[in-house]
């Protein structure tokens, strides 16, 4: 994945150069010359950029199927999946999250948290890095294109390797739920190890314990009587 996205971002600054270094040829003033470019020519520069955009995030989404393959055919190694077509099998993965919401949504969205921090980390560090080392150089006149540059691509390589741990998560938690939709745990037993049972269980209890003090905290404000009033009225008295 990496090396495609290396290509794919090398190819669409390969481009960016015919792009910019295309059209009339303008002096604004003394020794200063530019390319000027006529309306195509500015469309095929956000062309160029939204179809980097979108072969990035197809690489991706290639990433993300494989390794939703590998997970699923891991946890039920056991047995065989409906292989459903594409689009019912996105309805039925809508289902599942949708009656166990309350179950793993919380759960999983802390772990998306955790990641898409670790994938801005990278991004102010490499931004920061670059400042650093770009601020004293003589003769460099836009600073900012090579560091934004450098902070998209810092993004998308950190996407690349954090995309890896949220899709493993994403598709425990779903296989998760299609264990606990086709199982009992008795007469057809689950196939999730006890170590997860006990961790999604646990994190659930947890989140009801913090939601039950919220609402007891919330309704003891409201209980609070207002004594401003009649400590006034005292002082006037």
């Amino acid at each position: 994945t990496f090396l495609f996205l290396g290509v794919t971002v090398a190819l669409w600054f390969y481009f960016c150069l015919w792009i910019e270094s295309s059209g009339t040829l303008t002096e604004t003033r003394a020794n200063v010359f530019y390319y000027k470019k006529d309306g195509w020519m500015k469309f095929t520069r956000w062309y160029n950029f939204f179809g980097m955009l979108w072969m990035a995030q197809f690489i991706i989404g290639c990433q993300h199927m494989v390794i939703a393959g590998a997970v699923s055919i891991w946890y039920f190694k056991s047995t065989t999946i409906f292989g459903y077509p594409f689009c019912r099998a996105g309805q039925q993965a809508f289902k599942l999250l949708s009656s166990n919401v309350l179950r793993v949504a919380a759960i999983n969205s802390v772990g998306d948290f955790v990641l898409f921090l670790g994938k801005v980390v990278v991004v102010i560090a490499t931004v920061l890095i670059g400042i650093r080392m770009l601020e004293h150089k003589d003769g460099l006149q836009h600073m900012w294109v090579p560091i934004a540059l450098s902070g998209l691509f810092a993004y998308f390589v950190a996407h690349c390797f954090m995309t890896v741990y949220e899709m493993v998560i994403d598709t425990i938690f779903l296989c998760f739920c299609e264990d606990c939709e086709q199982n009992d745990g008795e007469s057809r037993p689950y196939f999730m190890s006890r170590g997860l049972m006990e961790f999604v269980e646990n994190s659930k209890k947890a989140l009801d314990i913090y939601d039950t003090r919220a609402k007891s905290s919330a309704t003891e404000l409201k209980s609070v009587p207002t004594i401003s009033g009649d400590v006034t009225r005292n002082f006037s008295g």
